[in-house]
């Protein structure tokens, strides 16, 4: 029972998100989970995970 719980409470620190903001040509912004297509400018961005507390 202990084991399960120290687990649950560390899962989220596991859990962060790397999110890309992609930019095409157009000028039309999207986020993504996968990295931008070619012809698209990038900026990675670090997500930290939320707080439950």
């Amino acid at each position: 029972m202990r084991t399960l719980l120290l687990l649950s409470l560390c899962l989220p620190a596991l859990a962060s998100a790397q999110v890309y903001k992609c930019q095409s040509p157009q000028g039309v912004v999207s986020y993504s989970a996968q990295p931008c297509m070619a012809g698209q400018t990038a900026q990675t961005m670090g997500l930290k995970p939320m707080s439950a507390w």
